[in-house]
């Protein structure tokens, strides 16, 4: 089943930054909706960065389908498209976590768009200019990195207001946690099934290698790393 991005029904949709456990989200969502509803649920597809959508402008078109799921890092900026029925959950990594998998990437123009001068468009790179235009001219590639992760995050902030949504790592994915939005997309499945089909998956989809070495104390200070420890620190706070 192929949809144009874009174009088409969701019933729930799940997003982060990227190295934030999307494809995983993905991945348990399908399980379940398929179990459930006989639905699916797809990776960077409906919101997808390998058709040129972004490049050629517009809004996205989008109507209640309880069968079907988008779990995508590119769903961000149009959150605000959603039908106000469709619940959200919002993926978040610890930053310096987050920075570790992220930097073995090199964020070079092949991985993700945070390189000064990059002149090759893709979706993703177009979506930085517009949605985040000022981590361009940051030089240091970690603090680039810290400000891309902020503004994503604020991002899907803002498209929260006025649907059922739930913010959490990938780690603590339970029962408990998602259990409102299962509810609220049409997601019936008890805790049982739930945890049985959890614990087939594991957390190794998608893994990559970290840069474990990277500490707090190799990041520059500035603003950036100011401002997303403080997000951070909002986020896990009770």
């Amino acid at each position: 089943m192929i949809y144009n991005p874009f174009i088409g029904g969701v019933g729930i949709v799940a997003t982060g930054c990227v190295r934030t456990g999307t494809m995983y989200m993905a991945e348990l969502l399908n399980r379940l909706m398929h179990q459930a509803v006989g639905g699916c649920c797809f990776h960077e597809t409906l919101f997808s960065n390998s058709r040129g959508v972004v490049e050629r402008g517009g809004t996205p078109v989008l109507h209640l389908d309880k069968k079907i799921g988008e779990s995508s890092y590119l769903a961000a900026p149009f959150l605000c498209h959603l039908p106000p029925e469709v619940p959200v959950i919002h993926l978040i990594r610890e930053p310096l976590s987050w920075l570790r998998s992220f930097s073995v990437h090199q964020m070079t123009i092949d991985g993700y768009p945070l390189l000064p001068g990059a002149v090759e468009i893709k979706a993703h790179v177009c979506l930085m200019y517009k949605y985040a235009p000022e981590i361009i001219t940051i030089e240091n590639h970690l603090e680039r990195g810290l400000a891309w992760w902020k503004i994503w995050n604020n991002l899907i902030e803002a498209g929260l207001s006025d649907r059922s949504w739930v913010r959490l790592t990938a780690e603590e994915t339970s029962y408990e946690r998602l259990q409102f939005v299962l509810f609220n997309a049409g997601i019936g499945v008890d805790e049982q099934t739930f945890n049985v089909t959890n614990s087939q998956l594991g957390r190794k989809i998608n893994t990559a290698a970290r840069n474990e070495t990277l500490t707090w104390d190799k990041v520059p200070e500035s603003h950036a790393k100011e401002a997303a420890l403080e997000l951070w620190n909002r986020y896990i706070s009770p």
